[in-house]
Protein backbone atom coordinates (compact mmCIF):
# COMPACT_ATOMS: atom_id res chain seq x y z
CA UNK A 1 0.00 0.00 0.00
CA UNK A 2 1.36 3.34 -0.92
CA UNK A 3 1.28 5.76 2.11
CA UNK A 4 1.56 9.42 1.84
CA UNK A 5 3.35 11.38 4.59
CA UNK A 6 0.59 13.25 7.09
CA UNK A 7 2.35 15.49 9.83
CA UNK A 8 -0.74 15.10 11.64
CA UNK A 9 -1.47 17.17 14.59
CA UNK A 10 1.57 17.94 16.34
CA UNK A 11 3.39 20.32 19.00
CA UNK A 12 6.97 20.86 17.81
CA UNK A 13 9.07 22.06 21.01
CA UNK A 14 12.18 22.93 19.09
CA UNK A 15 13.34 22.71 16.07
CA UNK A 16 17.03 23.17 14.61
CA UNK A 17 17.00 24.58 11.12
CA UNK A 18 20.89 23.85 11.06
CA UNK A 19 24.30 22.86 13.46
CA UNK A 20 25.15 25.08 15.88
CA UNK A 21 28.39 24.52 18.34
CA UNK A 22 28.02 21.21 20.51
CA UNK A 23 30.66 20.83 22.76
CA UNK A 24 30.42 16.74 22.88
CA UNK A 25 29.01 16.07 19.41
CA UNK A 26 25.87 15.61 20.00
CA UNK A 27 22.94 17.42 18.06
CA UNK A 28 19.14 17.50 18.76
CA UNK A 29 16.93 18.50 15.85
CA UNK A 30 13.67 18.41 16.96
CA UNK A 31 11.35 16.89 19.43
CA UNK A 32 7.94 17.37 20.56
CA UNK A 33 4.63 15.49 20.73
CA UNK A 34 2.15 14.19 18.45
CA UNK A 35 -1.55 14.11 19.18
CA UNK A 36 -3.85 11.33 18.20
CA UNK A 37 -4.46 11.81 14.15
CA UNK A 38 -6.31 9.03 12.37
CA UNK A 39 -4.08 9.89 8.97
CA UNK A 40 -1.04 10.37 11.10
CA UNK A 41 2.11 8.96 9.00
CA UNK A 42 5.80 9.91 8.68
CA UNK A 43 8.20 8.37 6.17
CA UNK A 44 11.84 8.28 6.34
CA UNK A 45 14.21 7.20 3.74
CA UNK A 46 18.11 6.37 3.61
CA UNK A 47 18.65 10.11 2.52
CA UNK A 48 16.81 11.80 5.08
CA UNK A 49 18.78 13.78 7.22
CA UNK A 50 21.64 12.87 5.15
CA UNK A 51 22.61 16.98 5.60
CA UNK A 52 22.91 15.87 9.42
CA UNK A 53 25.04 12.95 8.83
CA UNK A 54 21.37 11.25 9.26
CA UNK A 55 19.18 11.25 12.10
CA UNK A 56 17.92 9.06 14.75
CA UNK A 57 14.86 9.29 16.37
CA UNK A 58 13.06 8.49 19.97
CA UNK A 59 9.82 7.77 20.64
CA UNK A 60 7.58 6.55 23.19
CA UNK A 61 3.79 5.94 22.41
CA UNK A 62 1.76 7.33 25.71
CA UNK A 63 -1.49 6.16 24.01
CA UNK A 64 -3.50 4.28 21.25
CA UNK A 65 -1.44 2.40 18.83
CA UNK A 66 0.00 2.39 15.33
CA UNK A 67 2.63 0.54 13.25
CA UNK A 68 6.35 0.92 12.06
CA UNK A 69 7.30 -0.85 8.68
CA UNK A 70 10.59 -1.30 7.76
CA UNK A 71 12.55 -4.00 5.23
CA UNK A 72 9.06 -5.10 4.18
CA UNK A 73 8.01 -6.03 7.68
CA UNK A 74 5.14 -4.09 9.61
CA UNK A 75 5.62 -3.83 13.33
CA UNK A 76 2.95 -2.92 15.59
CA UNK A 77 3.43 -0.19 18.60
CA UNK A 78 0.53 0.53 21.37
CA UNK A 79 0.66 2.53 24.70
CA UNK A 80 3.76 1.89 26.90
CA UNK A 81 6.18 0.89 23.59
CA UNK A 82 9.62 2.77 23.30
CA UNK A 83 11.02 2.87 19.81
CA UNK A 84 14.65 3.79 18.67
CA UNK A 85 14.99 4.67 14.85
CA UNK A 86 18.30 3.95 13.22
CA UNK A 87 19.04 6.83 11.22
CA UNK A 88 19.73 6.64 6.90
CA UNK A 89 17.22 3.82 7.26
CA UNK A 90 13.70 3.35 5.00
CA UNK A 91 11.20 3.20 7.96
CA UNK A 92 7.53 4.46 7.38
CA UNK A 93 5.23 5.02 10.77
CA UNK A 94 1.56 5.83 11.33
CA UNK A 95 -1.65 6.00 13.17
CA UNK A 96 -3.63 3.12 13.61
CA UNK A 97 -6.77 4.79 12.02
CA UNK A 98 -9.23 3.43 14.57
CA UNK A 99 -7.24 3.82 17.92
CA UNK A 100 -4.30 6.99 16.81
CA UNK A 101 -1.72 6.72 18.89
CA UNK A 102 -0.27 10.07 20.98
CA UNK A 103 3.68 10.01 21.71
CA UNK A 104 6.47 11.96 22.71
CA UNK A 105 9.33 12.31 20.55
CA UNK A 106 12.76 13.40 19.81
CA UNK A 107 15.36 13.38 16.57
CA UNK A 108 19.38 13.29 17.07
CA UNK A 109 22.42 13.06 15.68
CA UNK A 110 26.17 14.04 15.58
CA UNK A 111 29.31 11.97 16.44
CA UNK A 112 28.65 11.32 19.95
CA UNK A 113 25.15 10.05 18.79
CA UNK A 114 27.34 7.69 15.92
CA UNK A 115 29.42 6.33 18.80
CA UNK A 116 26.75 5.70 20.71
CA UNK A 117 25.10 3.88 18.36
CA UNK A 118 28.23 2.41 16.97
CA UNK A 119 29.75 1.28 20.09
CA UNK A 120 26.65 -0.65 21.32
CA UNK A 121 25.86 -2.15 18.20
CA UNK A 122 22.75 -1.02 18.11
CA UNK A 123 22.57 -1.76 13.83
CA UNK A 124 18.90 -2.78 13.33
CA UNK A 125 16.66 -0.22 11.87
CA UNK A 126 14.21 -0.34 14.67
CA UNK A 127 13.98 -1.22 18.20
CA UNK A 128 10.72 -1.69 19.88
CA UNK A 129 10.65 -2.64 23.71
CA UNK A 130 9.25 -1.51 27.30
CA UNK A 131 10.42 1.18 29.45
CA UNK A 132 9.18 2.62 32.53
CA UNK A 133 6.28 4.75 31.36
CA UNK A 134 7.14 7.68 33.88
CA UNK A 135 10.85 7.47 33.81
CA UNK A 136 10.74 7.43 30.25
CA UNK A 137 8.35 10.52 29.69
CA UNK A 138 10.00 12.50 32.47
CA UNK A 139 13.40 11.35 30.16
CA UNK A 140 12.26 12.76 27.28
CA UNK A 141 10.17 15.94 28.76
CA UNK A 142 13.55 16.75 30.35
CA UNK A 143 15.28 16.73 26.90
CA UNK A 144 12.69 18.99 25.55
CA UNK A 145 12.89 21.43 28.71
CA UNK A 146 17.01 21.20 28.31
CA UNK A 147 16.53 21.84 24.74
CA UNK A 148 14.64 25.23 24.35
CA UNK A 149 16.78 28.09 23.45
CA UNK A 150 17.27 29.75 26.68
CA UNK A 151 18.63 26.38 28.60
CA UNK A 152 20.51 24.81 25.30
CA UNK A 153 23.91 26.30 25.49
CA UNK A 154 24.28 24.87 28.91
CA UNK A 155 22.47 21.46 29.04
CA UNK A 156 24.75 19.22 26.77
CA UNK A 157 26.22 17.27 29.40
CA UNK A 158 22.61 16.28 30.85
CA UNK A 159 21.18 15.89 27.67
CA UNK A 160 23.86 13.74 26.48
CA UNK A 161 23.65 11.54 29.82
CA UNK A 162 20.05 11.41 28.90
CA UNK A 163 20.37 9.50 25.76
CA UNK A 164 23.22 7.32 26.86
CA UNK A 165 20.92 6.24 29.11
CA UNK A 166 18.33 5.47 27.00
CA UNK A 167 20.45 3.71 24.82
CA UNK A 168 21.45 1.71 27.50
CA UNK A 169 17.78 0.02 27.82
CA UNK A 170 18.14 -0.60 24.00
CA UNK A 171 21.05 -2.60 24.67
CA UNK A 172 19.87 -4.42 27.45
CA UNK A 173 16.74 -4.99 25.63
CA UNK A 174 18.83 -6.16 22.59
CA UNK A 175 21.36 -8.63 24.26
CA UNK A 176 18.17 -10.10 25.90
CA UNK A 177 15.99 -10.96 22.55
CA UNK A 178 19.69 -12.39 21.69
CA UNK A 179 19.83 -14.67 24.21
CA UNK A 180 19.49 -17.88 22.29
CA UNK A 181 21.41 -18.34 18.66
CA UNK A 182 22.93 -15.31 17.12
CA UNK A 183 21.68 -13.60 13.80
CA UNK A 184 17.31 -15.55 14.73
CA UNK A 185 14.04 -13.70 14.70
CA UNK A 186 12.60 -13.03 18.02
CA UNK A 187 10.02 -15.89 16.34
CA UNK A 188 12.23 -18.11 16.35
CA UNK A 189 14.18 -17.58 19.81
CA UNK A 190 10.29 -17.86 21.00
CA UNK A 191 9.91 -21.21 19.23
CA UNK A 192 13.40 -22.49 20.21
CA UNK A 193 12.41 -21.94 23.74
CA UNK A 194 9.40 -23.31 23.57
CA UNK A 195 10.62 -26.29 21.74
CA UNK A 196 12.67 -27.18 24.95
CA UNK A 197 10.15 -27.09 27.24
CA UNK A 198 9.72 -30.42 29.19
CA UNK A 199 6.37 -29.31 29.64
CA UNK A 200 4.71 -26.29 27.85
CA UNK A 201 3.14 -24.45 30.52
CA UNK A 202 3.97 -21.11 28.95
CA UNK A 203 1.74 -17.79 28.51
CA UNK A 204 1.84 -15.70 25.93
CA UNK A 205 2.96 -12.96 29.47
CA UNK A 206 5.62 -15.37 30.68
CA UNK A 207 6.90 -15.06 26.76
CA UNK A 208 6.18 -11.33 26.63
CA UNK A 209 8.22 -10.88 30.18
CA UNK A 210 11.37 -13.25 29.40
CA UNK A 211 12.24 -11.98 26.05
CA UNK A 212 11.24 -8.46 27.03
CA UNK A 213 8.80 -8.19 23.81
CA UNK A 214 5.69 -6.02 23.57
CA UNK A 215 3.15 -8.71 23.11
CA UNK A 216 1.46 -7.31 20.19
CA UNK A 217 4.54 -7.06 18.18
CA UNK A 218 5.49 -10.93 19.62
CA UNK A 219 1.95 -12.32 17.95
CA UNK A 220 2.19 -10.12 14.95
CA UNK A 221 5.78 -11.69 14.57
CA UNK A 222 5.41 -15.18 15.58
CA UNK A 223 1.89 -15.30 13.39
CA UNK A 224 4.31 -13.69 10.07
CA UNK A 225 7.34 -16.93 10.43
CA UNK A 226 5.27 -19.52 11.04
CA UNK A 227 1.73 -18.92 9.94
CA UNK A 228 0.15 -19.38 13.62
CA UNK A 229 -0.13 -17.55 16.47
CA UNK A 230 2.56 -18.31 19.29
CA UNK A 231 -0.51 -18.87 21.60
CA UNK A 232 -1.93 -21.81 19.33
CA UNK A 233 1.96 -23.12 18.70
CA UNK A 234 1.85 -23.30 22.42
CA UNK A 235 -1.32 -25.43 22.68
CA UNK A 236 -0.52 -27.69 19.72
CA UNK A 237 2.76 -28.55 21.66
CA UNK A 238 0.55 -29.27 24.91
CA UNK A 239 -1.39 -31.65 22.98
CA UNK A 240 1.93 -33.12 21.42
CA UNK A 241 2.30 -33.99 25.08
CA UNK A 242 -0.70 -35.19 26.16
CA UNK A 243 -0.19 -37.98 23.52
CA UNK A 244 3.19 -38.85 24.86
CA UNK A 245 1.39 -38.78 28.37
CA UNK A 246 -0.76 -41.33 27.28
CA UNK A 247 1.47 -43.67 26.23
CA UNK A 248 1.90 -44.00 30.08
CA UNK A 249 -1.25 -46.25 30.78
CA UNK A 250 -1.41 -44.96 34.88
CA UNK A 251 -1.49 -41.14 33.63
CA UNK A 252 -5.60 -40.26 33.85
CA UNK A 253 -6.94 -37.97 31.34
CA UNK A 254 -7.49 -36.02 34.57
CA UNK A 255 -3.48 -36.09 35.88
CA UNK A 256 -2.48 -35.44 31.97
CA UNK A 257 -4.86 -32.03 32.05
CA UNK A 258 -2.79 -30.79 35.73
CA UNK A 259 0.02 -31.35 34.44
CA UNK A 260 -0.28 -29.50 31.59
CA UNK A 261 -1.80 -26.65 33.46
CA UNK A 262 -5.64 -26.72 32.07
CA UNK A 263 -8.14 -25.44 34.16
CA UNK A 264 -10.55 -28.30 33.94
CA UNK A 265 -10.58 -31.34 32.61
CA UNK A 266 -13.13 -30.40 30.71
CA UNK A 267 -11.32 -27.44 29.34
CA UNK A 268 -8.03 -29.71 28.51
CA UNK A 269 -10.57 -32.51 26.21
CA UNK A 270 -12.34 -29.41 24.94
CA UNK A 271 -8.91 -28.28 23.44
CA UNK A 272 -7.15 -31.48 22.74
CA UNK A 273 -10.42 -32.88 20.03
CA UNK A 274 -9.79 -29.00 18.42
CA UNK A 275 -6.17 -30.42 17.48
CA UNK A 276 -6.21 -34.09 17.54
CA UNK A 277 -10.19 -33.99 16.06
CA UNK A 278 -10.69 -36.46 18.72
CA UNK A 279 -11.65 -36.43 22.39
CA UNK A 280 -8.72 -37.21 25.05
CA UNK A 281 -10.74 -40.77 26.02
CA UNK A 282 -11.11 -42.17 22.47
CA UNK A 283 -7.33 -41.55 21.55
CA UNK A 284 -6.19 -43.31 24.32
CA UNK A 285 -8.81 -46.02 23.55
CA UNK A 286 -7.13 -46.31 20.06
CA UNK A 287 -3.37 -46.13 21.46
CA UNK A 288 -4.40 -49.04 23.49
CA UNK A 289 -6.28 -51.16 21.07
CA UNK A 290 -3.02 -50.20 18.77
CA UNK A 291 -0.61 -51.17 21.06
CA UNK A 292 -2.70 -54.67 22.18
CA UNK A 293 -2.60 -55.52 18.29
CA UNK A 294 0.56 -55.40 17.95
CA UNK A 295 1.22 -57.28 20.98
CA UNK A 296 -1.04 -60.35 19.49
Amino acid sequence: MQRKRNDGVEKIVFELKKPETSPNGLYFTMGGTTYPTAEYCHIRTNRSGIFWGGIFVFEYIISGKGYVETNGQSYPVSAGDTVLMNALRDITYYSDPHDPYKKVWINFTGDLARGMISGLSLDKNVYIFKYPSEALIKEIHGLHTALTPQNRADSYDRMAAIVFKLMLSVNSFARKTNAFSAGQSAAERVKEFIDGLTLPNVTLDDLALRFDLNKNYLIHSFKNRYGIPPNQYIISKKIERAKKMMMDKDMSISEISVALNYSSTQHFSKSFRQVAGVSPGAYKKMFREGSAEADM
